[in-house]
Parts: structure tokens; C-alpha cells; sequence
């Protein structure tokens, strides 16, 4: 009887183990399951980051292209529709010498005109800020 119940402890002894390595495997299957899910939860989560960053810098490109457009509008608006100065009555008097001044009339207006929207674009540099963010995100 002794060789039967060694037989029969070895036989349970064999069973035991085999269970206790399948429970291992499934443990095992169990964490590389988790691990997988949490690796594809944070590229999820970069991916979200990405895609909001994206998303804000448009928004502000958007304002900023929005203020832009108002402004150049604005300046369009402004811009006196005749640039030429009257030429009724004392300046057809004078000749050559009204030729010149009036000449300088116009470049006077046209540098003025640029000064304004060199000043402009000087004063609102710092909303171009968020455009050249947003290229560079593109560009990446």
C-alpha cells in the first residue's frame, strides 16, 4: 500500500503544479493585458496633449488673423479715396513750383500711410506670437 499512496501523493503532487502554473499563466496573461492597456492609455493621453495644443494655437491664430483682418480693414477705411490734392485756384497759379508740391503732397500721404501700418504692425507684434507658434507645430 505504501507504493500506491507514494504514487497517488506524487500523482496530486504533478496535479497541484500543473494547476498552480496555469493559474500562474493566467495571472500572467492577465498583467500583460493591463500593461498593454495602460501603455495605449498614455499614447492616448500624448496624443489628446497634441491635438489640444494644435487646437489652441488655431483658436488663437484665428483671433489674431481676425484682429489682423479689423485693423487692415480699418486702415483701408481710413485711407483717403483721392490722394491728389485740390488743384483749384492759387496751386494752377504757380506752375512748376505747384508740380512740386504737389508731388511732395503725395509722397507725404503715402509715407504717412506707411508709417501707420509700420506703427500697427509694430505695436500688435506680440499677436503674431501664437501664428508663428502654430507654424512651427505644423511644420513638425
Amino acid at each position: 500500500t505504501s507504493t500506491r499512496d507514494k504514487n497517488f501523493l506524487k500523482n496530486m503532487l504533478v496535479e497541484l503544479n500543473s494547476e498552480a502554473q496555469m493559474k500562474k499563466l493566467n495571472l500572467l496573461k492577465e498583467s500583460l493585458t493591463q500593461k498593454t492597456a495602460l501603455v495605449e492609455a498614455d499614447r492616448l493621453i500624448e496624443a489628446n496633449a497634441r491635438l489640444t495644443d494644435v487646437g489652441i494655437s488655431l483658436h488663437k491664430q484665428g483671433q489674431v488673423l481676425d484682429q489682423v483682418q479689423q485693423h487692415s480693414q480699418r486702415f483701408i477705411e481710413e485711407a483717403p479715396s483721392n490722394t491728389r490734392p485740390d488743384r483749384s485756384g492759387a496751386t494752377q497759379s504757380q506752375g512748376g513750383d505747384s508740380q512740386k508740391t504737389l508731388n511732395l503732397l503725395r509722397r507725404k500721404k503715402r509715407l504717412e500711410s506707411i508709417l501707420k501700418k509700420l506703427s500697427f504692425l509694430v505695436e500688435n507684434r506680440s499677436n503674431l506670437e501664437p501664428l508663428q507658434q502654430t507654424i512651427k507645430l505644423q511644420e513638425e
